[in-house]
């Protein structure tokens, strides 16, 4: 069961290692400039990853990096979209992307597509494009294709920090070994949890906060399955009031963010919840899982793994199709019908013109 989502995550090593190469050459092609300030964007899955790399950008360029969704990008981003402006969407077809692409170039910006369709709405519109492999298969919680983007955003950030990061060209590698851990210790918790019907916690500060969301909608591409991410810290000033004991909670904590982790541990055992902490320094404990020492800003480069593979254990554990939309339930069909006119269309607001 699940064999193509398996699949997807084993392909990461290879792929990426290929894509490395031809992403490095492709941006040694673009003409950006130092900009001034910076905006990423992109929905779902893309905007995620923005959100995992902007602290990276940040460090890099010295300069304002904000990472929006898209449709805030497009609505709300005057004085920050007037810059460069990093639109990422793997389809290249997300109406709201598409939106803010059009925003950004009607303020006098520039913008660099990230996707995957060389030929899409997208790539068109954009003054740059930084072309991604093809996805092996989107009917799966993605996988290969956010570690794509994560890979193509960081290529850009060389060519625009004109320093290199070497970081990249070992996590190929570090990904065909921390994969079969991750999914071992996936395949623990998913048999001491799964079989109970309860949300899995998601807690991340900082560039972990894209991973926390990021494992959250794998689980609610996993056939709906329940979960919440919340930033680590903030999860104390109310969200801790959702919690019910029982629960499990999975705790980024590599960095800056290990000692605060550390303290929450405590507190959430004391709650009845169940602290899985992953990062450098995990406690030696078979909830937790360690992971190598990797700067704070790309972290996200190997928490986005173990966070796969526990979305792939619950939902086999629990015996749930991920390619069929909600995994087979009875509603999948019209929320997935519902979902594409609300990610491709624009009935309401049409797409401003240039």
């Amino acid at each position: 069961m699940n064999d193509l989502m398996l699949r997807e995550m084993q392909s990461q090593p290879a792929d990426l290692a290929a894509a490395l190469v031809d992403l490095r050459t492709q941006v040694t092609g673009l003409d950006l400039g130092r900009p001034q300030k910076v905006v990423l964007t992109g929905s779902g899955d893309s905007g995620f990853a923005a959100m995992a790399v902007e602290y990276a950008f940040t460090q890099a360029l010295g300069r304002p990096v904000w990472a929006l969704p898209s449709a805030s990008a497009a609505r709300y981003g005057q004085g920050r979209i007037d810059g460069l402006t990093v639109v990422i969407s793997v389809s290249g077809e997300v109406r709201r992307t598409i939106e803010a692409a059009m925003a950004a170039r009607n303020a006098g910006g520039r913008v660099v597509a990230l996707t995957a369709g060389a030929a899409s709405s997208l790539a068109k519109l954009a003054d740059a494009v930084l072309l991604m492999p093809e996805p092996i298969s989107r009917s799966t919680p993605h996988t290969r294709d956010y570690t794509m983007t994560l890979l193509a955003l960081l290529a850009l950030l060389e060519r625009l920090s004109g320093t290199p990061i070497p970081e990249l060209d070992a996590w190929p590698e570090q990904i065909g070994d921390l994969l079969p851990a991750s999914l071992a210790w996936a395949d623990r918790l998913a048999e001491a949890f799964a079989s109970v019907d309860e949300p899995v916690w998601f807690l991340g500060m900082g560039p972990e906060r894209g991973t926390a969301a990021y494992g959250a909608l794998k689980f609610w591409e996993a056939g709906g399955s329940a979960a919440w991410w919340d930033d680590l810290e903030e999860f104390g000033h109310g969200s801790q009031l959702a919690a019910r004991p029982g629960q499990l909670a999975v705790l980024f904590a590599s960095g800056p963010a290990w000692g605060r982790a550390h303290e929450m541990r405590d507190g959430l055992e004391r709650m009845g919840l169940s602290p899985a902490v992953v990062g450098d320094r995990a406690p030696e404990d078979s909830q937790c899982l360690a992971l190598p020492e990797i700067r704070a800003e790309l972290s996200p480069l190997l928490t986005s793994i173990p966070t796969q593979a526990l979305a792939h254990a619950f939902a086999t554990r629990r015996g749930i199709e991920v390619e069929l939309p909600m995994g087979g339930n009875s509603l999948g069909d019209l929320y997935d019908e519902v979902h594409r006119d609300w990610m491709r269309r624009s009935a309401l607001e049409p797409i401003p013109r240039e």
